[in-house]
């Protein structure tokens, strides 16, 4: 029988298979996507503030500019990675981007049952076919949440760089029936544009599956 340090390296040698290098191919296809949703939203929020297309062109054309270049940082991270000083796409030694280290972390206790209990190659290719970090669920829960979080920041960059969204609120959506840090966020009322909510967040999303929205306040409202 394997001794437990023979077992710990085997599963230490299979997760280390798993390089965050080879998800490096979608960064910039995410990139594109969660900018095109920013870049509408941002748009959308600008012309609900009053802007106009044709007057207006150079504050669109900045907004556009901000919400692509966040866009494509936050593409590189989902995929563990970030840019470089020269533009160039590399692993990025923040433990909170580390892609590759968390998905070991979803699959060490799978891979430990397949060591543990001899497992062929195909029982252990199906298992982790069908884990959670690989499925369906997982993959609509970040997309629904990224996806919030490009319509979040591109308001906040229509709204920063409006000049007239002086303050914002987080207004907890309908569906949100547990109370967490979008309840402090809630409770804290209206805040400086450039502050952030207590959850830390400047806009929504605050946690996976958030339905809250962030509100622009206009500097003549309460006038």
């Amino acid at each position: 029988m394997a001794s437990q340090s023979d077992i710990d390296a085997a599963v230490a040698q299979i997760l280390a298979l798993i390089d965050a290098e080879d998800f490096a191919v979608l960064a910039n296809g995410t990139a594109d996507l969660l900018g095109r949703v920013s870049e509408a939203s941002g748009h959308d929020a600008l012309l609900t503030l009053g802007f106009k297309e044709d007057s207006d062109a150079s504050l669109f054309d900045v907004v556009n500019e901000h919400v692509v270049a966040t866009a494509k940082k936050r593409g590189a991270e989902l995929v563990g990675m970030k840019y470089d000083e020269d533009g160039k796409l590399i692993p990025n030694p923040n433990p909170k981007w580390a892609t590759s280290d968390g998905t070991r972390e979803l699959l060490r206790g799978t891979v430990q049952d397949a060591v543990e209990e001899g497992w062929s190659a195909k029982q252990l290719a199906d298992a982790v076919e069908q884990h959670y970090a690989f499925s369906e669920s997982r993959a609509e829960m970040i997309g629904r949440t990224e996806i919030a979080r490009a319509q979040g920041q591109g308001n906040l960059a229509a709204w920063k760089n409006s000049g007239v969204v002086s303050k914002k609120s987080w207004l907890l959506g309908s569906e949100h029936d547990d109370d967490d840090e979008c309840d402090d966020n809630s409770d804290a009322g209206q805040i400086a544009i450039d502050d952030e909510f207590p959850s830390g967040d400047d806009a929504e999303p605050a946690h996976p599956r958030c339905v809250c929205v962030t509100v622009a306040h206009v500097e003549d409202e309460s006038e």
